[in-house]
């Protein structure tokens, strides 16, 4: 089971990364789902986007800098990718 504190950073991950992404979701549709594995406790939050976006974390724009600091904080390994026309972020939070 999760504890209250982290299920508290999930969501404060989920809120900061959907900042990121929002001037793109105009164009874009964004799949994000949630897993937690209990049995080895790995908690991972995958976003898919329907067309290449990029990665949010690498923006230049100076009001991506704190959430993007944010999520960095908060996640134990990330991971980006891009492949047949879409981009996928992979975040393992870090349970506390």
């Amino acid at each position: 089971m999760l504890s209250s504190k982290t299920r508290h950073n999930v969501l404060l991950v989920h809120e900061e990364i959907l900042q990121l992404y929002k001037p793109q979701l105009q164009r874009a549709q964004l799949a994000v789902s949630l897993s937690y594995a209990e049995k080895s406790g790995q908690l991972e939050l995958s976003l898919t986007s329907s067309v290449p976006m990029g990665n949010p974390l690498d923006s230049d724009d100076p009001d991506h800098a704190l959430p993007a600091q944010i999520v960095r904080n908060y996640a134990e390994r990330i991971e980006f990718a891009s492949a047949d026309g879409s981009d996928r972020l992979l975040l393992m939070i870090r349970q506390v």
